[in-house]
């Protein structure tokens, strides 16, 4: 029996792989006789890298665009002129691509189901394009064309606001057997559009059960970054919230350098060290992480003192190693989802700076509402008053209030393998 996974990279972007080896142990110990096979982006040679690593097997996959494509006349590609900007139509490009649909239809062909792992999806608050409805409804899409049962597996989805990808979501939903929204408030706004009937459920999302790097590679790591266990801040800055070029205001765009770089004067000018922890590695400088990192380090304001006090992970380290790091810290201030996972299921103090309602989502399940700062509505000044009160409500936190957390994340891991219960009964249900 296999199983194509379709939306996550293995490489880049550490929320893909968190991800997809949480699903992997998770239907391990359920189901051991499932394969799971991921449909990752062709052209990345570090994708087949770390699948290697992982010991996952892979397939690529295209996009709903080139699918499209595939099926147009040579001619009207030829008129068209290109695919993509600054991409010229030849012979072996045309057939390179018709050959790429090919063998990912092949992959579809050949898998049982078809599962969607895409992590967000639908969102029509006007950071994302009312075209993104159409290119996420693809992998249900492509499941009915193809006739393939097909789920999608805890997703952030919405707001809604957006008809248009409104009306994609709820064809969706429509579709699937039940829809696993990436908390409650999540779930709320899929239950207003859902038709009726559709069962939506609620889950924390599945990298909270994702293992850390072992105590002697977070040791070692740590003493090459000359850091002190306990002794310093990550910061984790998002390339999304700074490139996005829909909403420039609060933190968004250049504020978000801003932000960064107060908060970074403000720990080093008081004695503590600073990691800068990217979560998103691309040679792509409008999605890599460690480019903003970079750009926060070389703001004119910086100075010597403050460089000898600030780290940066600068090489690309897997999801284990990561949520190794933050857990280790005495504070950490994140922009990047999956960075604020590792926090609140390694028992990190945090506050969070995001742009979607997934963040405020993840720790209302944690009573940690009060942490989640939204980056469209604050200036960087007021953010880092707002940061700082929260890091002030975290030193004062009481025992009972730590005794409680405990108590949250057994919650989560149990809501966590409730889902995974029911995708292991979807899927034997589903089997041949």
């Amino acid at each position: 029996m296999e199983l194509l996974v379709i939306g996550l990279c293995l490489s880049r972007n550490l929320g893909g792989p968190a991800m997809a080896l949480s699903l992997r142990d998770g239907l391990r110990k359920r189901l051991p006789d499932t394969k799971l096979r991921f449909a990752v982006i062709p052209g990345r040679p570090e994708e087949k890298e770390w699948a290697d690593r992982y010991g996952l097997d892979i397939a690529y996959r295209t996009s709903k665009w080139l699918d499209y494509a595939y099926y147009l006349p040579d001619s009207l590609l030829r008129l068209r002129g290109k695919l993509s900007p600054g991409s010229k139509i030849t012979d072996e490009t045309m057939a390179n691509r018709r050959s790429l649909v090919r063998e990912f239809h092949k992959a579809v062909a050949s898998a049982d189901m078809l599962l969607n792992m895409s992590g967000v999806a639908y969102v029509g608050d006007g950071v994302r394009s009312r075209w993104a409805g159409f290119s996420d409804h693809y992998c249900c899409s492509l499941a009915r064309r193809f006739r393939k049962p097909y789920a999608a597996f805890i997703q952030s989805y919405g707001p809604f606001d957006d008809p248009w990808v409104a009306r994609y979501a709820r064809k969706e939903f429509s579709q699937v057997p039940f829809v696993p929204a990436r908390g409650r408030k999540c779930a709320e706004l899929c239950r207003e559009i859902a038709p009726k009937g559709v069962a939506v459920e609620d889950y924390p999302d599945t990298a909270i059960l994702l293992p850390s790097a072992s105590d002697s590679w977070t040791r070692a790591y740590l003493q090459e970054k000359k850091l002190t266990p306990q002794g310093y801040v990550v910061i984790s800055p998002s390339a999304i919230i700074r490139r996005t070029k829909r909403i420039r205001t609060g933190c968004m765009g250049d504020n978000h350098i801003t932000y960064c770089r107060l908060l970074i004067k403000h720990f080093t000018d008081t004695g503590h060290q600073v990691l800068l922890l990217p979560h998103m590695y691309s040679s792509v400088p409008h999605e890599c992480d460690r480019d903003v990192c970079n750009e926060i380090m070389e703001s004119n304001d910086i100075c010597n003192a403050e460089e000898e006090h600030v780290a940066i992970v600068d090489d690309d380290i897997d999801p284990m190693q990561a949520k190794a790091l933050v857990s280790n810290a005495k504070f950490a201030v994140v922009s990047r989802y999956h960075a604020l996972v590792a926090a609140v299921s390694t028992m990190t103090p945090v506050a969070t700076l995001g742009w979607n309602l997934k963040y405020q989502d993840l720790l209302d399940y944690y009573s940690l509402g009060n942490c989640a700062i939204d980056a469209r509505l604050m200036s960087p000044g007021m953010a880092v008053r707002e940061t700082l009160s929260i890091w002030q409500w975290w030193q004062s936190a009481s025992e009972e209030r730590l005794l409680q957390w405990h108590d949250d994340q057994a919650l989560c891991e149990a809501r966590v393998n409730l889902g995974f219960d029911r995708l292991s009964d979807w899927i034997q249900l589903n089997a041949k």
